[in-house]
Formats: C-alpha cells, sequence, structure tokens
C-alpha cells in the first residue's frame, strides 16, 4: 500500500488533467524521515533522497539516470519541477535544469541581487528571464544559452554544460 504524501515538494506538471500536483511515494506506517522522494511526469522520474544533497532523474528515453550532487543541501521548502520531458529547480544561487532527451543536468548561476523567473514555455524548453536577459534549455541542450533583451545579442552564461555523473 502506497499513501501520497511530502517531506520534499515535488511538482509534476502534465500528468492526466494537467495540473501541478505534490507526490511522494511512501509506504503506510513509515516515518516521513525513512524515505526521500520521488516523483515521475512523462519521461522524467525524479528522486530526492532524504540528504538533498543529490537530485537523480531517470530518463526514458535513454534508459539511463543523470545525477547531480549539491555543494549544500536542497532546502526543505524547494520545489522540482517535473515535465513531460524535462525537469528543473531552483537553489539559492542557480537553476538546474534536465533533460530527457539527453539525460544531462546543466546549472544557470544566479547573480547575486539578480531575481530570476523560471517557467516551462512547452514540454521542450525551460525558460528563465533574470538581469535582462532571457536564458533557456531545451530538450536537446547540452547547456544554458542566453541572450540580452535590450539588444539581443549572446548573453555569456557560466554553465559547466553536461553536469550528469
Amino acid at each position: 500500500m502506497f499513501r501520497m504524501q511530502s517531506a520534499i515538494p515535488i511538482l509534476a506538471i502534465g500528468g492526466l488533467l494537467g495540473l501541478p500536483c505534490l507526490l511522494d511515494a511512501q509506504e503506510e506506517g513509515q516515518p516521513q524521515t525513512t524515505h526521500g522522494s520521488w516523483v515521475g511526469g512523462g519521461d522524467v522520474i525524479v528522486v530526492v533522497p532524504n540528504s538533498r544533497r543529490v537530485v537523480s532523474a531517470f530518463s526514458a528515453d535513454t534508459g539511463t539516470w543523470g545525477s547531480i550532487e549539491l555543494n549544500v543541501p536542497l532546502a526543505p521548502k524547494s520545489d522540482v519541477i517535473v515535465g513531460q520531458k524535462m525537469a528543473f529547480f531552483e537553489t539559492e544561487d542557480c537553476i538546474y535544469a534536465f533533460s530527457a532527451k539527453r539525460a544531462i543536468w546543466d546549472k544557470l548561476p544566479i547573480p547575486e541581487d539578480a531575481v530570476a523567473s523560471v517557467r516551462f514555455y512547452s514540454d521542450h524548453i525551460i525558460q528563465v528571464q533574470m538581469a535582462g536577459s532571457l536564458f533557456l534549455y531545451s530538450i536537446n541542450s547540452r547547456q544554458w544559452t542566453g541572450r540580452s533583451l535590450a539588444t539581443g545579442q549572446d548573453t555569456p552564461v557560466e554553465s559547466t554544460g553536461q553536469i550528469t555523473k
């Protein structure tokens, strides 16, 4: 038997009705601290263990896992947003994105004092608007890319590209 409950908020987008849901499968009667959290959406399943120092995503497209180790544990109130082909989450200083097609994570640094607006543009693109630029990560991306909204020129991204373990 499983019950739906969440120790770490994780949102699944693109479900049956396309509505955000808080999901975490956990065995009935087990204390919440015994298990981490997981959520599936379309072709992606994301796992966040109790340590919150690793976030792993499984890609149905490649049949492989992509994991990222964090220097600081993911905050308990952080949301991992999962769509049909992609997932993302935000920390104090970065936005991490995962592509099911490539089974890789990449991070977009957030400059100090910048405010980032993050959303799925479609099932295939994650869009971030911050510091006068638009940053995109798609299912085909190997790393984040950016354009200045004022000039239309490339915005340099201090992205590491392909940080999957």
